[in-house]
């Protein structure tokens, strides 16, 4: 019954089932690598990893967020207009690379100072100088795929991610044949090298299929389309990174307040491994059709608004919402007896029990997904960014605050995010309700 009108007339179903199937198997494949991972790594060496991610995603953070959004936006709403949107498409296209370049260069030459000062880890500088290529990597393909989600596309940037993530399984299976270093710093940077190869062959491959099934015209340049993408997309792009750069001090941090409430080092950072690295990683299956949804739905209103079909801006925000919750609680229910199973995969049946703990946040997850898609699809990524900051910023207040102070090592950090969820529901559902009745949209 919800899904049917809206949904269907404009193809929404099909084309977030694509994106959905694509994420389950992503995902599913992405349990491969993490069991890899944990078990060549190690405790320590996975501790170490999640240690590392947030800081290296939070540079990759300034290249895929706000300016994919926008140009996306901005390309759908001239389709929806009968007209060709190649000069959006080369201006974001070229602003990326640029902004990407810059951004890999820095974190190579910031590597040690990084790895010493804020790892406190010589032997990191390496993840840090293997990693920054694929800022770059990232950031063209995030602009290939807002090209494809444009034009209604979501296959092709599926199959990216299908052959990215079987090609990174590939190489952490072969590099597991070899001859390993001791040191599990040395051990993530291997890692880290998969990985960057592995997107550097999906890259590849995504640009040949793009320029087959969506040529553009490359001499199409127009100066104001690199204006407003830039104004448009700003704003979130630094707000995320910041939210983003907060989260990378506080895995950096929590490890060193177990320690000093008592627990030994080791134990803290395979307590960080466990939540980050295996408990949230699972967290994210349940959340697989909220996510696919989400990415169909901000060019789709795009194209409403353009068209300014309210009526169905108004059936599809609300089907949107339904869909997105009621899937995540049945796939969250399924998870919760499973638990021990999932978590013996990767060697650590004791994470069972914190993943149980955590299956509750699903429901203000999805919910808070879904609504963030919304606001940016109406165009008001700022006010989608004012309640994931202010989320974000109660978030990782609550998590230092408890750190070592709950009978869990890691209960503090679930208390951070339980609290931060439920205020971005509460700020973002109210933003898309006063929106969308409201009928304030900002039409392109």
């Amino acid at each position: 019954m919800f899904i049917k009108p809206v949904f269907a007339q404009n193809g929404i179903i099909r084309r977030t089932l694509n994106l959905a199937s694509a994420n389950a198997i992503v995902r599913g494949l992405g349990f491969l690598q993490r069991i890899w991972m944990a078990r060549l790594l190690g405790p320590e060496g996975l501790g170490l990893y999640q240690m590392a991610l947030p800081t290296l995603t939070a540079v990759s953070t300034l290249v895929v967020s706000g300016l994919p959004v926008a140009a996306s936006r901005r390309m759908a709403a001239q389709h929806g207009r009968n007209q060709a949107p190649d000069g959006t498409r080369n201006a974001a296209m070229r602003f990326a690379f640029i902004l990407s370049c810059t951004l890999s260069a820095g974190m190579a030459l910031a590597a040690l100072p990084l790895a010493i000062w804020w790892f406190r880890q010589p032997d990191m500088a390496w993840t840090v100088l293997l990693y920054a290529p694929c800022v770059i990597f990232q950031a063209l393909s995030a602009m290939e795929s807002a090209w494809c989600y444009a034009h209604g596309d979501t296959q092709t940037s599926a199959i990216a991610l299908l052959i990215e993530q079987s090609a990174r399984i590939a190489f952490i299976g072969i590099i597991s044949f070899l001859w390993l270093p001791r040191a599990p710093s040395l051990r993530v940077a291997l890692c880290v090298t998969c990985l960057s190869l592995a997107e550097t062959l999906a890259l590849g491959i995504q640009q040949r299929q793009v320029r087959k099934k969506h040529p553009h015209n490359p001499k199409t340049r127009k100066l104001r389309e690199t204006k407003a993408l830039i104004k448009e997309g700003a704003p979130p792009t630094a707000g995320r990174f910041l939210a983003s750069l907060l989260g990378a001090l506080l895995a950096t941090m929590i490890p060193a307040k177990l320690i000093a409430g008592g627990l030994p080092r080791l134990a803290a950072i395979e307590a960080l491994g466990a939540l980050t690295g295996i408990v949230l990683p699972m967290l994210m299956l349940p959340m697989i059709i909220s996510s696919a949804m989400g990415t169909v739905l901000i060019p789709e209103l795009a194209r409403l608004q353009a068209q300014q079909n309210l009526k169905k801006i108004h059936l599809l925000c609300r089907r949107a919402l339904l869909t997105s919750v009621l899937t995540a609680s049945a796939a969250g229910l399924l998870l919760y007896f499973c638990a021990n199973q999932a978590c013996a995969l990767f060697g650590q049946p004791g994470a069972a029990g914190l993943l149980r703990m955590c299956v509750p946040l699903l429901l203000p997850m999805a919910f808070h997904h879904t609504t963030n898609s919304l606001l940016q699809g109406l165009g008001r990524q700022n006010q989608a960014l004012l309640g994931v900051l202010v989320g974000d910023a109660l978030y990782l207040t609550a998590a230092y605050m408890f750190t070592g102070r709950t009978a869990l090592p890691m209960g503090g950090y679930v208390i951070g995010m339980a609290v931060g969820e439920v205020v971005s529901c509460i700020l973002q559902g109210g933003a898309a309700w006063y929106y969308t009745r409201a009928g304030r949209y900002r039409l392109l």
